[in-house]
């Protein structure tokens, strides 16, 4: 007893030490274990595949001569499933077989970037399975990952490798950086370099990092070389997630795009007939005839209203008002061009209701060549352009599809400044019009020159617009429209985007009268 008791001090003495070596010791194995909490979410591979093939599809594009197969990912419960464009690209129609065996028809594309090689097609299906969106650009070199894909088409084919870099074109060797650049990417693209083996079939496959996260979509292979694949990262569709504006794929077999990955014949022939012709939207409307002397209403498609389909009803009543060719009597109505409709003035203050077709053309706005000194005037005359189409009746491409198509074809923005309209390359604008299914292309430039008026500092405003005809590629109409304006121009936005919206107003006036 005594002998333990002699002992117990040195006993205590040691225990305490230990107790407070303890978390020296951790933190000397802390760098170590510094990536501890970014890496202990990582699983099995066995059982990532289970958790993640069920959101991987089978995509068929049915084109004019013959078929293109890839593969997919479901991003959204929706129906949102990203995969490349060059799977898609010159479809009549996409098929997405999912894991079950089951086929859906694409409804269209919500979104597509040629130039990313990135398209987000929607499924007509609802409580789909999904897998999360992971960060490409935290990727490390070495890091795994993992791809699902169909290659040849084996469905559900799983590969494995790491990440061999994260690369920039001008990291690229010259003759595969200009191959590339030739097919349509852009200059700054950032692509996944990984080993995980791929073949035709796995593009559009997702390539998955160890949480079971997308963090790219398989794009390219570089033939003759062992081991070398490239993904785009997943994330560029981040923009379209958001849209619900479905691009139909055209019956006659142009698609919303032609392919930007692989070769495009500088020379094309005769475009078909219905490039940047829309689908028929049949629509009705309930409104008042106004109580005046000749009273007339605007339909909504102006341009593009197909007379022969107006049908008028009463709605105070059962009758149904006769369409006419001269100026209508009592119970009449007769259809001039431009969607406007024409009623007697004995129907004013009647409510009737409108039925009718109108088949929309699709237009194009170009980035607008801004000279004028404020930053924000090139967004605001795009915008100011797209709505007054879109009042005229035209179906709008959206900016971010316009902007990459314009470059995968080389067409230059700026040339309606730089050179005259009619030097303009013609088959520039009839690639981009072929490549963004658009009838009507619109080029435009603003300037603004401040000097000494009577009014004290005046600031003339110009804007040149430029219309050009998808099929032909020919300048329809060239105009340049000026204005000038006091002091408060250069001090009230408000000011600014009013002057804009007028002079847009002139042009359109003009041109489509």
């Amino acid at each position: 007893m005594q002998s333990l008791r002699r002992f117990a001090p040195p006993l205590l003495v040691l225990l305490a030490c230990l107790t407070l070596c303890a978390p020296l010791g951790a933190q000397q194995q802390s760098p170590a274990t510094s990536d501890a909490p970014l890496r202990q979410e990582t699983l099995p591979l066995t059982v990532l595949v289970q958790k993640c093939s069920p959101a991987v599809v089978l995509i068929e594009a049915q084109l004019s001569c013959g078929t293109s197969q890839g593969s997919g990912v479901i991003l959204d419960p929706t129906g949102k499933v990203l995969t490349c464009n060059h799977v898609v690209s010159n479809a009549r129609s996409v098929l997405v077989k999912t894991w079950n065996g089951g086929y859906f028809p694409a409804e269209g594309l919500l979104g597509v970037n040629p130039a990313a090689d990135i398209a987000l097609l929607r499924l007509r299906s609802q409580a789909l399975p999904t897998v999360p969106m992971g960060d490409a650009y935290a990727l490390v070199q070495g890091e795994k990952v993992f791809v699902i894909s169909s290659p040849v088409g084996l469905e559900n084919t799983v590969s494995e490798g790491v990440v061999g870099g994260l690369r920039r074109f001008t990291d690229l060797p010259e003759d595969l950086r200009t191959r590339l650049l030739g097919w349509g990417f852009r200059d700054d693209q950032m692509l996944i370099q990984f080993t995980a083996p791929t073949s035709p079939g796995s593009s559009g496959g997702p390539v998955f990092n160890g949480r079971g996260e997308v963090v790219g979509i398989v794009s390219i292979g570089i033939p003759n070389t062992a081991n070398i694949y490239f993904a785009i990262p997943a994330g560029l569709v981040e923009p379209h997630l958001r849209s619900e504006t479905v691009l139909k794929f055209e019956a006659g077999g142009t698609g919303m795009t032609a392919s930007t990955i692989g070769a495009v014949n500088p020379k094309l022939g005769e475009l078909p007939p219905w490039v940047g012709t829309c689908e028929p939207v049949e629509t009705s409307c309930l409104l008042t005839v106004p109580r005046e002397p000749e009273p007339s209403v605007w339909l909504k498609g102006g341009l593009f209203v197909l007379a022969d389909s107006v049908s008028v009803s009463c709605s105070d009543g059962d009758d149904k008002l006769v369409c006419v060719q001269q100026k209508p009597h009592k119970g009449q109505f007769a259809v001039a061009s431009g969607g406007l409709v024409f009623f007697n003035t004995g129907d004013g203050g009647r409510q009737v209701t409108i039925a009718y077709t109108y088949r929309p053309e699709r237009a194009a706005v170009l980035p607008v060549a801004n000279r004028s000194g404020y930053p924000e005037l090139a967004d605001v005359l795009r915008q100011a352009l797209q709505k007054k189409l879109v009042e005229r009746g035209y179906e709008v491409a959206p900016s971010i599809e316009v902007d990459a198509v314009s470059r995968s074809v080389g067409l230059n923005t700026a040339g309606v400044v730089q050179v005259p309209a009619e030097e303009l390359s013609l088959e520039n604008i009839r690639r981009f019009a072929a490549e963004a299914n658009c009838a009507l292309i619109v080029f435009s430039t603003i300037n603004a020159d401040a000097s000494s008026g009577l009014r004290g500092e005046e600031v003339a405003v110009g804007i040149r617009f430029a219309v050009f005809d998808g099929h032909t590629g020919k300048d329809l109409y060239t105009r340049e429209l000026r204005d000038t304006r006091g002091s408060t121009f250069g001090s009230n936005k408000r000011v600014r985007a009013v002057l804009i919206d007028d002079l847009t107003a002139r042009m359109f006036d003009e041109f489509l009268t």
